[in-house]
């Protein structure tokens, strides 16, 4: 395979499934910097496709996201109802439903997927 227009080899390294994709990342590369310090001359170590950084950068962004549509939701459910009691309370319930789902998926262990993500989004779209 050519890389950077040189001649080199590719090697890919998954984790198994379960592992913390972020943490193994941080391993991997403890790994290599320990590698690059014994290499020949010439010989050079890239990462081509780092998943833990694209992970990192996506949670990262999804708690963002999740947090402006929040304050959104609350904000819309504050001005709607001219008590603002009821928006607090109404606000609250769906701040209170995504912390115990979170709480839930972690105490049984499961990870966050598209497919979850993308319900917290949805649930926050159903709340106005």
């Amino acid at each position: 395979m050519r890389y950077n227009g040189k001649e080199s080899i590719g090697l890919m390294l998954s984790p198994v499934s379960g592992t913390n994709v972020v943490e193994t990342g941080k391993e991997i590369s403890k790994k290599i910097e320990l590698l690059k310090e014994d290499l020949p001359h010439g010989i050079e170590i890239e990462k081509v496709y780092y998943q833990p950084e694209l992970v990192s950068t996506a949670i990262n962004q999804f708690i963002i996201n999740l947090i402006e549509s929040v304050v959104v939701v609350v904000g819309v459910l504050f001005n709607h109802y001219g008590n603002k009691k009821s928006g607090l309370i109404i606000g609250s319930g769906l701040i209170l439903s995504i912390l115990g789902t979170l709480i839930a998926m972690l105490a049984m262990k499961i990870d966050l997927q598209r497919v979850s993500l993308g319900a917290f989004y949805n649930s926050n779209g159903n709340a106005c």
